[in-house]
């Protein structure tokens, strides 16, 4: 299958970056954004913090929603021993598979990396990014964790991890997708 082009979502993409660059950094974002933009290996944990639970960002977060971006266009995707190479950009372990999926109800294509780790108290089982294309693009990424979307809502809240700004549902499979969407 061949993926779409998403020129448009790079033209909005650029411009929430702009207008991140206009907001307060934090040092936590700081450190993900030093290890998205080193040429070493980045653990997929630092995709996941308190920031992009909450779909708050900052100045910082440019590189974390480039990653994004990239892991969602670029149809370039190696894997050697156990880490994937995305493009000529970024490098990635602990991450089981990336594969790619078409939901035709929601006229709806992700990039799906599928791992299994612990994250403030809840498990991380998928980290992917979409695009959603009909009359309004949208553009973003989502987590599923395992469990129930009540449990860990709650966990995270013991973490004071708000989801404010994140839309939560309730997965077939039982468990709890957090989507925030950057663009739409």
């Amino acid at each position: 299958m061949t993926l779409p082009r998403f020129d448009s979502v790079k033209k909005t993409v650029s411009g929430i970056v702009l207008l991140l660059l206009t907001t307060f950094a934090s040092t936590q974002a700081e450190i993900y954004d030093n290890q998205l933009n080193s040429s070493e290996v980045i653990d997929v944990q630092y995709l996941i913090s308190e920031s992009t639970f909450n779909c708050s960002f900052n100045a910082s977060s440019g590189e974390l929603i480039s990653f994004y971006t990239n892991l969602l266009e670029n149809s370039s995707i190696k894997q050697r021993n156990s880490q994937f190479i995305i493009g000529n950009r970024y490098k990635v372990k602990n991450v089981k598979s990336i594969n790619s999926t078409f939901k035709k109800t929601k006229n709806e294509i992700s990039k799906n990396m599928d791992t299994d780790f612990n994250k403030f108290g809840v498990r991380v089982l998928r980290i992917s990014s979409f695009s959603q294309n009909g009359n309004s693009e949208n553009f973003g990424y989502y987590i599923v964790l395992k469990g129930k979307p009540s449990i860990n809502k709650s966990i995270l809240q013991k973490h004071n991890i708000e989801l404010t700004y994140s839309t939560i549902e309730e997965t077939i499979g039982g468990n709890t997708r957090v989507r925030c969407i950057l663009v739409g």
